[in-house]
């Protein structure tokens, strides 16, 4: 089945240092990467993040990519950064946040190629609320949305931190997804150490669905709520057609300035009815936030409602709809908790 969709949609990638999600790359790397040229940490940089979590050097001043009339070099060295990026944030996810982190395949072995999700430690016993977080394509990994953004602006605008916040506030479980961590180091029987596919992770919809079905279905959460970000519309859009359980068990889908096509992926109506009626797609605007729009082709068969994100910048749509998704959120439980205490006081 082909999931696809035929509106241009920008990714938010470039050249790193790290192997290419498997949608960039024809065939497995088997070289190791070379030596870093400038580091690979933060602090080797020379930056950190301050207490409002915007990116600062030793003098307090903020990214600058052109330092150099080379620009292969301001390439280069943005590149590098960004690849030290990837494991600021997910020391991020577990040291602020509470997240652990959860290998997969489960099977796997130390040696062999692996990916990972975060997930909060009432990941599995928390019998009320999940909420699953699914990025977009490109170089970005668990926990970012943007890392453009998160480099130029912020944590707090480029990151899924303020989610997983605002998600354990409400006492909610949480997981992160890694849909582009699709290759990795693997060790073979005679100590060779090469890239390799990782075993139910090779694509971003295989990721999701083996997540889903090895991880997800074995919560107690009675809601499960979505989250997911450009290309991850596709992802979810794929786990609604495959997972058995997911239409059942999913509350509601956020989507922010997805790039998934229901019609053009075949989907079965079961999909299309929950699309229409459970999922919203907060997408560039310049309308006020959280305002209906009707701006798209008409497209034949169901499909999602759209509203603004009030932003016309694709990687800023997650953070400008943030309070808008979790209104509807809250506002979905509140009037589950009414029917139930209706249908309490008529027994």
């Amino acid at each position: 089945m082909s999931i696809y969709t035929k509106r241009s949609f920008k990714t938010d990638k470039g050249r790193l240092n790290n192997p290419p999600p498997a949608e960039h790359q024809s065939k497995v790397d088997a070289s190791l990467p070379r030596e870093q040229e400038f580091g690979t940490t933060l602090e080797e940089f020379g930056f950190h993040f301050d207490d409002k979590g915007v990116l600062r050097d030793g003098n307090g001043d903020g990214f600058v990519f052109n330092v150099s009339k080379n620009t292969f070099y301001n390439e280069r060295r943005y590149e590098a950064m960004a690849n030290a990026m990837i494991e600021e944030v997910y020391n991020k996810l577990q040291e602020d946040c509470g997240l652990e982190k959860i290998y997969i395949p489960e099977d796997a072995a130390e040696t062999d190629a692996r990916s990972f999700v975060f997930a909060s430690s009432d990941f599995y016993s928390n019998e009320t609320t999940l909420l699953v977080l699914i990025h977009g394509a490109g170089f970005v990994r668990a926990g970012q949305w943007s890392r453009k953004v998160i480099m130029n602006q912020g944590l707090r605008e480029g990151s899924q931190i303020p989610y997983i916040e605002a998600a354990k506030q409400r006492g909610w479980a949480v997981i992160v997804l890694n849909t582009n961590l699709n290759i990795e180091l693997a060790m073979s029987p005679d100590g060779k150490v090469s890239y390799g596919r990782i075993k139910y992770s090779g694509t971003p919809e295989e990721h999701g669905l083996y997540v889903w079905n090895k991880l997800i279905r074995n919560t107690k959460a009675s809601s499960v709520f979505v989250v997911a970000h450009s290309y991850g519309g596709i992802v979810t859009a794929h786990l609604a057609d495959k997972a058995e359980d997911f239409t059942d068990r999913v509350k509601a889908v956020a989507l922010t300035d997805s790039v998934h096509s229901l019609v053009d992926m075949d989907a079965f109506k079961n999909v299309e009815d929950f699309f229409e009626r459970s999922a919203i797609n907060w997408v560039q605007s310049l309308a006020p936030v959280n305002t209906r729009v009707k701006y798209r082709e008409k497209l034949k068969g169901k499909d999602c409602e759209l509203r603004s994100a009030g932003v016309m910048e694709h990687d800023m749509t997650s953070h400008c709809a943030k309070e808008s998704v979790f209104n509807w959120f809250d506002r979905i439980i509140a009037a589950e908790d009414q029917n139930s205490d209706g249908m309490n006081d008529e027994g």
